[in-house]
């Protein structure tokens, strides 16, 4: 809780320290000491105290007391105090208190509100037979009982890593269980494998991770049992639900994959969609088979193929097309202008162009307030509005002018009209006069009695 202020000033009370003084610091965050001050002290770290330190140490005290209690139930005290040793003499305190001096296994368990072993060496044996039923049971039984369901996944999943300590030798030191309990725990795991306890780990610590995100948290944990009683069944259908899904191939999909086929055909449609000129003497290159017969709204304008798209052809001639024909109407074999739409009508839907921009104020306000000027050129009608200032013009020409234009068209339904922007004038009003100085300059210049009067007096003015 020291600041580094404070610990500068306790460091020199620490170099000169009084000769019957010895200073004992305690913490659980070293590293914010200065190292200054842990190089002249004497550093002890502390641990936790294991469960089976805390058993010895219960045992003895119980025997003084002349209190009888197994050493399972130690064990769970020991447990339930977490490597703290005063939690676990309030724990037995609190047991003996209940109990009696004769303590039980099933008092203890009852008292401190502790899942029994059973249920775990009950629920794997449910898992290697396959039997989902009486999984699904034992938990109902479990909950009936008043424990939260998210604790029954977590002490599952400790059974089933005690599980593989025990199966796997040279690691029993990491069992932390009673010599009683050690033999049943080696028993149990010689007669699992440890694929399947990895397996099963993994669908436990899978379960708790999803379990606060479930809407339906009961299903959510009886799904993982059934999953994990599937697991010792190799030959089951749930484990395997691919296999005769992969094998069947709608008819409808199987033509997909030979998509790619009609994309090495792109190049004779280029061929046709823009045919180089016969040379003299030669004849220009047929069909292979006659064209179907176009309607007159579908006849190409005069002087340009109408571009021919594929799945797989794109060309730039064929994008220009398509942009001239949106500016042209076909009819009676001929072709005829679109119409440049009237002054009225360009100011009718100029004032519905600003609605179109209500997320973007500034703008919207600007097009609101902006007056439009007409104009053509090149056979379009230009429309210009005015901004306020240099910055305002420069970001709508770079970031959202084409975009104004083809909205703007998009209105009018018609495409022959472009937008341009311009800065509005300023416009200079009559200069307001402040000092005494510009007041008297405008009075000698504007009035000849009293240029007069100065120069008689020889006055002078600045």
């Amino acid at each position: 809780m020291l600041s580094t202020a404070a610990f500068n000033a306790f460091l020199k009370t620490l170099e000169e320290p009084p000769a019957h003084a010895i200073f004992i610091l305690a913490t659980t965050e070293k590293h914010k000491v200065l190292p200054t001050i842990l190089s002249r002290c004497q550093t002890y770290d502390f641990n936790r105290i294991s469960v089976s330190d805390m058993v010895r140490n219960l045992r003895s005290i119980a025997e003084k007391e002349g209190i009888k209690i197994d050493d399972e139930s130690l064990h769970v005290i020991g447990q339930k105090a977490d490597g703290a040793m005063r939690d676990a003499l309030t724990i037995f305190d609190q047991t003996v208190a209940f109990c009696g001096t004769d303590v039980k296994y099933e008092d203890v368990l009852r008292n401190l509100n502790v899942l029994d072993y059973e249920y775990s060496f009950s629920l794997v044996e449910d898992f290697l037979r396959g039997d989902y039923a009486a999984a699904l049971r034992t938990f109902d039984e479990v909950l009936s009982k008043g424990f939260n369901a998210l604790h029954f996944v977590g002490a599952l999943s400790s059974h089933l890593r005690d599980l593989m300590v025990a199966g796997s030798g040279g690691i029993d030191a990491l069992l932390d269980l009673p010599d009683s309990l050690k033999a049943r725990y080696r028993e149990q795991a010689s007669r699992c494998s440890i694929p399947f306890l990895y397996n099963a780990l993994g669908v436990t610590t899978q379960c708790e991770a999803g379990y606060k995100a479930s809407l339906n948290p009961r299903l959510h944990i009886e799904f993982a049992l059934m999953k994990l009683c599937f697991l010792s069944n190799p030959d089951s259908v749930a484990l395997k639900p691919s296999a005769p899904v992969a094998q069947k191939v709608s008819p409808a999909a199987a033509p997909v994959k030979a998509t790619p086929a009609p994309l090495a055909k792109a190049a004779p449609v280029a061929a046709e969609v823009h045919p180089s000129s016969p040379e003299p003497g030669e004849k220009a290159p047929q069909a292979e088979s006659p064209a179907a017969p176009v309607s007159p709204a579908e006849k190409p304008a005069k002087g340009r193929k109408r571009p021919v798209r594929t799945g797989a052809s794109l060309s730039l001639d064929a994008i220009i097309g398509e942009q001239e024909e949106k500016e042209k109407v076909v009819g009676d074999g001929e072709e005829a202008v679109v119409e440049l739409p009237s002054d009225e009508e360009l100011e009718a839907k100029w004032k519905e162009l600003p609605g179109m921009y209500s997320s973007m104020q500034r703008l919207s306000y600007a097009l609101a307030s902006a007056k439009i000027a007409v104009s053509e050129d090149a056979g379009k009608k230009v429309v210009t509005f005015n901004v306020t200032n240099v910055a305002q013009q420069q970001w709508i020409e770079e970031k959202i002018l084409r975009d104004l234009e083809i909205n703007y068209q998009k209105l009018l339904g018609n495409p022959r009209v472009q937008l341009r922007v311009g800065v509005q004038p300023s416009e200079e009003g009559p200069k307001e006069l402040y000092t005494t100085h510009e007041k008297a300059r405008f009075l000698v210049e504007n009035e000849p009695q009293v240029n007069e009067f100065v120069k008689d007096l020889g006055l002078e003015t600045r």
